[in-house]
């Protein structure tokens, strides 16, 4: 009804739920006519009514129409300017967004395992949305909440293998989806200011062993993603973040991988809260013994607490450099006050004792031509973050080497870690106690970060 004549039909699509059911679009600009023409029969063809309400001049002729695999009342259709999906067989519709731009949808598929949707589009390639979950859920119901936390399905920790670092910048390939649990939850309206968005995850234990914040949470539903891994033993910076995102094996520490098991992920939007639990599944090419992987696990995770005790070294000593330096500099200034010679000597000799610490926590270049090379082991956090680095790399017992170096690499750092609380707690008080008693202000060992080094 309400058709021209020879409207050219741009799809058919019989319903796999009810014998009779079928669905069919229109598309008439090749006359000129750019109404939206969407029907549904239930009587094999012999009435049709529209089920286009919700769905905009603007959007374009519709080109495809398809039903879910397992939901009759959730539909999705393509159009010239986007997508649309309707959660009530066609009553009203909403614009698919989640990155989607307005561009003409060809055809769309629902993959029946995954639950995934598949759109083709012209010119704009394949467009994939994982997960349908959200979507599938969606109802009255829950978009009455002010906080709903859809089912999360299985996450498979695979190891992957990265092998594009050195292809050059022509290589193209579409992007994997987001590795690990998939964490989608609608939000009735925009948080407050105030009010942070918070994605703990919890183990069998009830233990916190990653935290989550979405500060980009919005109206309706957002989408993030818990990468399997714990913490990291320290926050990396902003650049690291980004070289973490690209493949970079250079981007700071990461936290290890969690091992297989049942977790709680809990969304929190101020006083509002809700949970959900995730099974994480070992990829299924790998076997391993669990007397390996309980031994694998406890060596990964000792030399995460070491490199968590090696990080605050290095921040330390670094900060105490740094401090020393600025008032030995600032004592030579004329308008300095006078310093006695008893105290700038014992700075200095602070100082010479902090350089020849130093190369354990931080790692020193030279420049320019010198003599012969020689070897200079790299500082404590940097081995530490490469046996870890190395551990990751294979599913399996640490080799005795691995387990001889854990072994060298914690004891270098408990007699470095005691001669730098030495430096501080009595040679740097001591300093400070002289400072005071001369009336000029003391020195403190604040951790700073780190210099900036160019990856090797």
């Amino acid at each position: 009804p309400g058709v021209p004549k020879g409207t050219y039909v741009s799809r058919i699509v019989a319903s796999k739920y009810e014998a009779g059911t079928a669905f069919v679009a229109f598309d008439g600009h090749r006359s000129n006519d750019f109404h939206v023409y969407l029907f549904k029969t239930t009587d094999y063809g012999q009435s049709w009514h529209s089920i286009a309400n919700g769905l905009p001049e603007s959007g374009g002729t519709i080109h495809v129409i398809r039903q879910h695999p397992s939901d009759p009342n959730l539909l999705f259709a393509g159009a010239e300017f986007g997508a649309y999906f309707s959660i009530d067989g066609g009553e009203h519709w909403n614009q698919l967004k989640m990155g989607l731009p307005n561009v003409r949808v060809d055809d769309i598929q629902i993959q029946p395992r995954e639950n995934d949707l598949i759109l083709a589009t012209h010119g704009r390639s394949i467009y994939i949305l994982d997960d349908l979950t959200p979507i599938e859920q969606l109802s009255p119901k829950v978009l009455d909440e002010d906080l709903h936390f859809f089912p999360i399905r299985p996450a498979i920790s695979w190891r992957m293998y990265q092998n594009s670092w050195f292809t050059g910048q022509q290589v193209f390939a579409g992007p994997n989806p987001p590795y690990g649990a998939l964490i989608d939850f609608y939000l009735k309206s925009k948080p407050a200011k105030d009010a942070k968005v918070k994605t703990p995850v919890l183990d069998s234990a009830g233990k916190v062993v990653r935290e989550i914040d979405d500060a980009n949470a919005e109206a309706g539903i957002t989408r993030t993603n818990w990468d399997l891994r714990s913490n990291p033993p320290v926050k990396p910076t902003p650049e690291q973040l980004a070289a973490q995102e690209q493949g970079f094996f250079f981007g700071g520490p990461r936290g290890p991988m969690v091992e297989p098991g049942t977790y709680t992920v809990k969304v929190s939007v101020g006083d509002t809260s809700q949970t959900q639990t995730v099974k994480v599944k070992e990829d299924p090419r790998i076997e391993i013994t669990a007397a390996a992987r309980t031994a694998r696990h406890d060596a990964v995770m000792r030399l995460y607490d070491l490199y968590k005790t090696a990080d605050h070294g290095q921040k330390t000593i670094v900060g105490l450099k740094k401090s020393l330096d600025e008032s030995l500099a600032a004592w030579k200034k004329p308008d300095a006050p006078k310093i006695p010679d008893a105290i700038r000597k014992q700075a200095e000799d602070l100082s010479k004792k902090v350089d020849d610490l130093r190369g354990k926590f931080v790692s020193e270049r030279g420049c320019g031509a010198g003599g012969p090379l020689h070897y200079t082991p790299p500082p404590l956090p940097q081995q530490i973050g490469r046996l870890m680095f190395q551990l990751e790399g294979y599913s399996g017992a640490p080799t005795a080497s691995e387990n001889e170096q854990i072994a060298d690499v914690s004891k270098q750092l408990k007699e470095a870690t005691a001669a730098l609380d030495k430096l501080v707690n009595t040679d740097l008080a001591r300093l400070n106690k002289a400072l005071n008693d001369a009336g000029v202000p003391h020195i403190t060992a604040v951790p700073t970060a780190p210099p900036a080094l160019r990856p090797e």
